[in-house]
């Protein structure tokens, strides 16, 4: 679910029954950003604004653009340690793959 204070995608928390405007719950926005963030880019899920707000969060060298950039935890991320790798040996090269594919969607969406 996107969040426009944070201007990102985060997983949902699922409440018992449904929010007022249908959702199944909140956006767990506490957990910090990661890499599920901008799996609707890739997933067609996101709308242009979105798109284009999340890939603003992905570039921002205080975010996702450092020295190894687009890692599995923002730097703003609670969980972030640049000597630790906390998502499985995969874990990188995965959500990679995936930005790139979501990268190139976006761009080919610009007018």
């Amino acid at each position: 679910m996107f969040d426009p204070t944070t201007q990102f995608y985060y997983d949902v928390r699922i409440e018992d029954k449904p929010l007022a405007n249908g959702c199944a719950g909140k956006p767990i926005v506490e957990r910090g950003k990661g890499p599920e963030g901008w799996s609707p880019l890739f997933n067609g899920a996101a709308t242009q604004a979105n798109a284009d707000a999340v890939v603003k969060v992905m570039l921002d060298p205080k975010e996702f653009n450092t020295f190894v950039p687009l890692g599995t935890a923002a730097l703003t991320n609670p969980a972030f340690g640049a000597d630790i790798y906390w998502r499985g040996a995969y874990g990188w090269i995965s959500s990679v793959w995936s930005e790139r594919d979501g990268a190139f969607t976006v761009i080919a969406m610009m007018p």
